[in-house]
């Protein structure tokens, strides 16, 4: 049995964590012997409610040091995981991982702490794998560096990857161009669980479609431009058209998430509901009428690949990720990333709904692309 290690930041709600709860229990499925390693303390509900039992689930802290805490002076300028900056891979690898168990492959499922922890690993004969699921010319650089000390350090860590996984074409490219290593660089698209999807989809939802109703699912952060998507609703609002639009996700209240919130407020628009985080997204995907990407920056972009997996048209920006997913407009409604563009592709789906009609027969065929059965697979292949 292949013994095969995860390293994560954290299983909290997010389209990264949800696929790698998908394909950790598809892997036990298939005889492996799958561990989880994560690093931060997630706040909040976690898909790890959704981890099958036999993948083993680990959190190790960042490392307190003690001692620089009993001195005043410096403490003052003690940052937390200051060790974790300082400390080299291989100590960093054997604080985390240690080596007691050998694994037969290793994977830093996420940028910067987890690629720097597998970077050092003492195993060496463990096959070492990383995932690349953003747009590196897009993505907060900090959040390509974090517990190195440049991004030439970074840069440098892929360098002890057998292979480097992106999750569309267009994450690959963009991977190359900033970090380089074209010659290890392959694209293995996120797996969708549809067995799960369609079981979900058919639970007695906590809320009933009225009217027309549009749905995006998404952490509410910058990079997802629900601050554009709500200017155009606004204009639509001022117009007198009748529709819902039901956001699902948090950003925890950060800033982002708080200025949306009050420019929903102020401007009255109590067609636009913030759901909150959902455990099933699924049966609010089923009953809508169309899905709506707003994203300026993305990966891959799970959930629209989940909102095709319920047969649900999608309108999407035309941004790394869901281009690839709707195959440059084939599969669904692909525009430029403005509020103009917003407002105008949804205008015309309010006004004239029977042209979304074609897409969820269209939205059906192009999920199974990402199904378990396919993508697990091409997974699989790596482990060899």
């Amino acid at each position: 049995m292949k013994k095969i290690l995860f390293v994560a930041a954290t299983l909290g709600i997010g389209g990264m964590e949800r696929v790698l709860v998908d394909i950790s229990n598809e892997l036990v499925e298939r005889g492996y012997d799958v561990t989880i390693l994560t690093y931060f303390e997630n706040e909040g509900p976690s898909w790890s409610i959704d981890l099958d039992k036999r993948v083993h689930l680990i959190y190790r802290e960042p490392k307190d040091v003690s001692f620089m805490k009993k001195i005043p002076y410096v403490h003052r300028y003690y940052k937390k995981e200051m060790w974790e900056h300082r400390a080299s891979p291989k100590t960093l690898y054997k604080y985390y991982v240690g080596t007691k168990e050998k694994y037969d492959v290793e994977i830093a499922f996420c940028r910067g702490p987890a690629v720097k922890i597998i970077s050092g690993s003492t195993n060496k004969d463990a096959i070492k794998l990383t995932w690349v699921h953003n747009d590196y010319k897009l993505v907060d650089p900090s959040t390509i560096t974090k517990f190195f000390n440049s991004m030439d350090e970074a840069r440098n860590a892929y360098k002890f990857f057998d292979k480097i996984v992106a999750v569309s074409e267009e994450a690959r490219k963009k991977f190359v161009e900033v970090i380089g290593y074209e010659e290890k660089t392959i694209t293995i698209y996120n797996m969708l669980p549809i067995e799960r999807i369609n079981r979900k989809k058919n639970e007695k939802c906590p809320v009933n479609k009225k009217r027309f109703t549009a749905i995006s699912v998404a952490r509410l952060i910058p990079a997802k431009g629900y601050d554009t998507l709500l200017k155009a609703v606004k204009r639509l609002n001022d117009e007198g058209l009748q529709f819902d639009l039901w956001l699902i996700g948090s950003g925890g209240m950060n800033t982002h998430e708080v200025e949306i919130r009050n420019f929903v407020k102020e401007n009255k628009m109590d067609n636009v509901s913030f759901m909150g985080r959902q455990m099933n997204p699924y049966c609010y995907m089923d009953q809508a009428d169309v899905y709506i990407c707003s994203s300026w920056r993305e990966g891959f972009s799970i959930s629209v690949a989940e909102a095709m997996a319920c047969g649900l048209p999608v309108i999407s920006t035309n941004c790394t990720g869901p281009t690839e997913i709707l195959d440059n407009g084939k599969f669904g409604i692909l525009i430029e990333y403005s509020e103009e563009a917003m407002y105008a592709a949804l205008k015309n789906v309010i006004l004239h709904p029977e042209v979304l009609e074609p897409y969820k027969a269209k939205s059906l065929e192009r999920s199974k692309r990402f199904s378990s059965e396919v993508i697990i697979e091409e997974i699989m292949e790596l482990f060899e």
